[in-house]
């Protein structure tokens, strides 16, 4: 293992990553190997130095429809918070995938640029690309390869790797439980990997909190790159459901907890209207158009054409994989063809998991139906996805436990 560890250290070529997957395809990492891989992703770019003010992000192991990465941020810096906020593209929309819609938002930076972003601003979000990390990224790719995406060690050592590479001390993640995510298909499974994680963090001179969320149920209803931004236009503008506002509570009550145990903070709760303002310059510093962010969203929401209604009577649940899947397909065939980050399509939930629901009742609206992608329309996909049973069905995950390393 130290061998091949090694061989990543200098320039490594795509042979030299390809064996250390083939090497440790059956056998995990170590918690010693797994900070040692998260090291020399980090070293592989520029790496920042902030200063001894209070500094924290909240990262997440990915997963549909949590906003988490768009939100916390901003809440982060209400407390006075530097976040400095270097990400990867989402499945189907991360933060910076997101945010570059936005006419002009850059999220490829210097060094330089971010840190004067960062001193004047108090949040900068950047990409991990060229400056930062680049090494990560390569092995990601070839981790999709390998069908190796999902394996909590080589998901810790990349998470922490963009960490150290902006030199933060402080960090939260969120865990999102579901069969689909990275850190385990069960409560149980999620919770030895976030206790891996917050040790991991320890070896790194990291202060790490996890927080344990359900990701088989969808957080909130807008689920898209687009949908996301309308989304956030809501929150900003009064105009969020009862089902937006609770995601937003929920991503309140990780930042508190986050600020009390790092820094003996405590905030009362702050309402999303009064963020916009935070936003905004976010949105000014890195060269976006704040009316740009309003017309797009307008957009979104007029794009929702077509409808899914209900085949029959019960009660209602989502694939969220079946959801995520059906939308990326078409972001990636559509980002070769157009655009690096493609918005083509979403879908906006109209019930609730769980709820109940009558024959022919609205289910969804969806932007973009009729693509096609390996001749299947998304709106047929999306179909499939929505589940109705006679019975109410249960889920063994949680809403929000916390794993640290008290």
């Amino acid at each position: 293992m130290i061998a091949s560890l090694n061989k990543l250290k200098s320039d490594p070529t795509d042979a030299d990553l390809h064996d250390f997957l083939e090497r440790i395809r059956k056998t995990p990492l170590t918690d010693e190997a797994i900070a040692e891989l998260a090291v020399i992703l980090a070293e592989s770019g520029q790496t920042l130095q902030l200063g001894r003010g209070r500094t924290c992000d909240i990262a997440s192991t990915g997963g549909p429809s949590s906003l988490s990465t768009l939100i916390c941020p901003l809440l982060l810096k209400q407390l006075g918070i530097t976040v400095p906020k270097l990400g990867v593209p989402g499945r189907p929309a991360g933060a910076i995938d997101v945010l570059s819609l936005i006419n002009g938002y850059e999220v490829n930076l210097s060094k330089i640029k971010v840190q004067s972003i960062l001193d004047a601003q108090g949040i900068c979000h950047f990409e991990a690309e060229e400056s930062f990390a680049p090494l990560d990224g390569r092995l990601f790719r070839l981790r999709k390869e390998f069908n190796m995406v999902a394996r909590a060690d080589l998901a810790t050592a990349s998470l922490l790797s963009k960490k150290l590479a902006v030199g933060l001390k402080h960090v939260g993640l969120e865990v999102r439980v579901a069969k689909h995510g990275n850190f385990g298909d069960s409560v149980e499974a999620a919770r030895l990997n976030a206790a891996r994680f917050v040790h991991v963090a320890d070896m790194l001179g990291i202060r790490a909190v996890c927080f344990l969320t359900d990701a088989e149920l969808p957080y909130q209803p807008f689920i898209g790159r687009g949908e996301a931004l309308l989304a956030l236009y809501k929150l900003f503008t009064g105009q969020a459901d009862r089902w937006l506002a609770q995601h937003y509570s929920l991503c309140w009550k990780m930042v508190n907890a986050l600020a009390n145990s790092f820094f003996g903070l405590v905030s009362e709760y702050y309402s999303a209207e009064k963020l916009f303002d935070i936003f905004k310059s976010n949105i000014e510093s890195q060269g976006g158009d704040i009316g740009a962010f309003t017309k797009y969203a307008i957009k979104v929401q007029s794009d929702h054409r077509e409808e899914i209604v209900a085949p029959s009577d019960g009660f209602i649940s989502y694939d969220l994989g079946l959801i995520r899947d059906a939308i990326v397909n078409r972001q990636l065939s559509d980002s070769v063809s157009k655009y690096k980050y493609a918005d083509p399509c979403g879908i906006i939930l109209k019930k609730i998991p769980q709820s109940i629901v009558s024959k022919g009742d609205v289910i969804c609206s969806v932007r973009g139906g009729k693509m096609n992608y390996k001749n299947a329309h998304l709106q047929d996909e999306l179909s499939a996805a929505i589940i109705i049973r006679q019975g109410k069905s249960g889920n063994g995950a949680c809403d929000l436990e916390v794993v640290d390393h008290g």
